[in-house]
């Protein structure tokens, strides 16, 4: 009886909380659960990828975390794109003004597919003086697995740059069951192929690179079906589609330089972070890349609400409704808080032995790795939601030159130098880099949450 009675309490609570002028808690439901399910298949399937090729020892691992720090660096440029596309499609989806709306859907997924292409093929010119320069004090075998590595990963540029930019425009028109479709699709095409061809066949690294390739074509040509059904049911005229202006292009581009510049800070500052990691030797670069697979897995939560939080912002500013956007993003950031500790304390911990054993972790590794990880889960829950969710809100709501400023200052003047000193100066190795990078959590929280708390929300 007293279950029952407490049920009804929490029930009420959340229903409170998750709920205001313009949206139920129904339809936040009906937002956030794709984006989390999205969140939760990218993850863990980044988690599996580390798995199936951790057998292959510490030097595989090494070159795989190295080429995925500057693949997300390139691939954040290609998303920052996508997420404009998101802010306008929602303001003119919220405003009602549904004329505009499918030339800014195709603008946002043309630029984004450009931006997808020229990352192609610049880096197939100049991959082996990229990573040379960027990781070449690492080992001779850790190099030439990770330029192989690269090379199949900028193939699947122009494919992903159609994914990113139709997920976003869906998500500007809370089409996210469309793109929990895409994922779905996409990302269970990936796993199959890749169990079959590193599995079944050993075929290791090329195996993944067929996967991905193979997996993300497929995905591109399944996302635009979709797309064309969406436009077709929300009544947006498919000939309008080509009506693409040079003021639509601007504004895209416009929107989209916060994103990349914060994304290029943030980023950028992660591969100078990956190149201190690599002078301190294989073991590091091997522990490094454990931390950072396991990690993510308790920032599913937050991040999934940073994404939802762009059409939320830029819908109730759209219909000139500033307290849903206000509320919402201190309920998002009091709930991704209790949810990375919840994550961590009763999940990742009594489990981090049988991952280390998952991941074959070599007994010179075990020691770095669990030291690395309590420095993320003393800091995570405490950190890491208002670092994701509040640059999100920030930027939906027309504000993203003072987050951006502030992401480059903490991200270069916190991460990077302290990052450094902690690492080599004090000798404290990887556990230095995690302890540089809460720090930079940390204060780049009380910066923007002050401004979130000053900032009149019209």
């Amino acid at each position: 009886m007293r279950s029952i009675q407490i049920k009804k309490v929490v029930t009420k609570r959340l229903q409170q909380d998750f709920s205001g002028q313009q949206f139920s808690t129904a339809a936040l439901r009906q937002l956030f659960l794709p984006v989390l399910i999205d969140r939760t298949f990218l993850i863990m399937f980044g988690f599996i990828n580390t798995a199936l090729i951790s057998a292959s020892g510490s030097a595989t691992i090494a070159a795989v975390n190295m080429v995925e720090s500057l693949n997300v660096f390139l691939v954040s440029m290609i998303s920052a794109v996508a997420l404009a596309g998101t802010v306008l499609v929602a303001r003119d989806f919220g405003a009602g003004r549904t004329n505009k709306v499918s030339k800014v859907m195709t603008t946002s997924i043309l630029i984004t597919l450009l931006i997808g292409i020229s990352f192609c093929l610049s880096m197939l010119l100049f991959k082996g003086p990229i990573l040379q320069g960027i990781f070449g004090s690492a080992q001779a075998e850790v190099l030439s697995i990770s330029r192989f590595y690269f090379l199949g990963v900028l193939l699947t540029y122009p494919s992903l740059a159609i994914l990113e930019g139709i997920n976003g425009v869906l998500r500007g028109i809370n089409r996210t069951k469309s793109t929990l479709s895409i994922s779905l699709f996409t990302n269970l095409l990936y796993l199959t192929f890749s169990l079959i061809l590193v599995i079944g066949l050993t075929q290791g690294i090329l195996g993944l690179i067929f996967a991905m390739n193979l997996s993300r074509i497929l995905g591109a040509i399944f996302a635009l079906r979709l797309l064309l059904t969406s436009m077709r049911e929300d009544g947006f005229k498919l000939s309008r589609v080509t009506q693409i202006s040079r003021h639509q292009i601007i504004s895209v581009i416009k929107t989209s330089i916060p994103f990349a510049s914060e994304q290029l800070f943030f980023n950028g500052g992660k591969i100078i972070m990956q190149m201190i990691v690599v002078q301190l030797g294989t073991s590091a670069i091997a522990a490094y890349a454990i931390v950072s697979t396991l990690a993510p897995m308790s920032e599913i939560i937050p991040v999934s609400l940073s994404i939802i939080i762009i059409p939320i912002v830029g819908q109730s500013l759209g219909q000139k409704n500033p307290r849903d956007a206000k509320k919402m993003t201190r309920v998002f950031l009091i709930y991704g808080s209790l949810m990375v500790y919840a994550m961590d304390l009763l999940v990742m911990i009594p489990a981090l032995p049988l991952l280390m054993r998952l991941f074959h972790v070599a007994g010179d590794v075990q020691p770095i790795v669990r030291q690395a990880y309590w420095v993320v889960v003393i800091f995570h829950g405490l950190a890491f939601a208002c670092f994701a969710i509040l640059p999100a809100a920030l930027k939906a709501a027309r504000d993203a030159v003072y987050s951006t400023t502030v992401s480059l200052v903490t991200m270069w003047g916190i991460r990077v130098i302290l990052g450094y000193l902690l690492a080599k100066t004090c000798h404290l190795g990887v556990l230095g880099i995690w302890l540089a990078m809460s720090a930079e959590w940390l204060v780049k929280d009380v910066i923007l949450y002050a401004r979130f708390k000053r900032k009149e929300w019209q």
